[in-house]
């Protein structure tokens, strides 16, 4: 039986993210090795990525079953085109940015209900610009986005990344310099048990962690197939899952059409 709603943790505030070790100093590597770690060969300058998106139960906190994973379609185009398309069982959603401009829309299916509003929050544009960034950085190695970031080496396998509006995240690597987790903080809403039920606790600092994993070649960039992200409670350690995605299609700078980033 399908449950009556799917339920979303929302990251209320997304700002830095800084490291949770240190670990003794040694020679430094450039930001550049991570890229050339990463794309082999051909420059990525843009890319689709297709697949699913399996999000979390708030009312378990775990993931939801198989069945309600939601079609991932994802596009950029550097420096600053994206788009995110999520099809899920109850919502389709299709957000990003063209430059300047956001766009976000969505509509509910399945006899579920909600706000189709095309409107944005002042920060929504910000949020957009963050989530690209995050995914250049864990999956290609790219900094070259409209946040002007860049990157300082905090460990031997772990890189600081800050950027325009308030941009922080930290980077952890492989000795080859491929990045395996993007971490950031965020305010979150964990589940727990409490006097033997599951309940949503109050809003509370947490890192993100994005965990990139399954990398396989697509022509000459090593491209992470996985992404798992977790949430970490800063107050006492609760690890939570919150979306597990897989991508089955990836091109490495498609010819984009004039509806892949439309307003």
């Amino acid at each position: 039986m399908k449950p009556a709603s799917i339920l979303f943790i929302a990251i209320a505030s997304v700002w830095g993210g800084r490291a949770t070790f240190s670990l003794p100093s040694q020679a430094q590597t450039p930001w550049s090795q991570i890229g050339r770690a990463v794309q082999q060969g051909e420059r990525v300058r843009g890319a689709r990525l297709q697949g699913t998106a399996l999000p979390v139960d708030l009312r378990t906190g775990k993931a939801l079953a198989a069945d309600y994973a939601a079609k991932l379609n994802i596009a950029f185009s550097l420096p600053g085109k994206y788009s995110k398309m999520k099809d899920g069982f109850y919502v389709t959603l299709f957000e990003g940015f063209d430059g300047d401009q956001p766009f976000h829309r969505q509509s509910f299916k399945n006899g579920a209900r909600g706000n189709s509003s095309t409107a944005v929050s002042s920060d929504f544009l910000s949020y957009q610009r963050a989530d690209l960034a995050r995914l250049l950085i864990g999956e290609f190695g790219i900094l070259d986005t409209q946040l002007n970031l860049s990157a300082i080496q905090e460990g031997v396998s772990s890189f600081k990344v800050t950027g325009a509006e308030g941009f922080e995240c930290s980077v952890d690597v492989t000795a080859d310099g491929v990045p395996i987790r993007v971490r950031y903080k965020g305010t979150v809403s964990l589940v727990s048990e409490v006097n033997g039920a599951t309940v949503s606790l109050p809003p509370e600092p947490a890192e993100v962690v994005m965990t990139f994993s399954e990398r396989r070649l697509v022509g000459s960039t090593l491209i992470a197939h996985r992404i798992l992200t977790e949430l970490v409670s800063r107050r006492n350690s609760q690890r939570q899952f919150f979306d597990d995605t897989h991508f089955d299609s990836v091109i490495i700078n498609p010819v984009f059409g004039p509806d892949d980033f439309r307003r």
